[in-house]
């Protein structure tokens, strides 16, 4: 598997959606919220099939950095994560 696969790419834009356009009241909560439980559930049962930049990025709820990885528009130089 690779960083472009749909597995990883759908559930990161549907929860990109859900947080960039919440529907409002409980309702738009509950879907964000199912939404972050599906990805977190998809890095939980695929950790070691992903690559492990993305596998970084998820883990620190960096879900646009995620997104951009696995569409290859992400260009920042390594180590610069969480820089002083």
């Amino acid at each position: 598997m690779n960083a472009t696969e749909p597995v990883w790419l759908e559930p990161l834009q549907k929860l990109l959606a859900d947080v960039r356009s919440p529907q409002p009241g409980k309702q738009g909560l509950q879907k964000m919220m199912a939404s972050l439980a599906e990805m977190e559930s998809l890095l939980a049962h695929n950790r070691s099939d992903m690559p492990p930049q993305l596998v970084h990025f998820l883990d620190r709820r960096s879900y646009e950095k995620a997104a951009q990885y696995c569409t290859g528009q992400l260009e920042l130089p390594r180590g610069t994560c969480g820089a002083r």
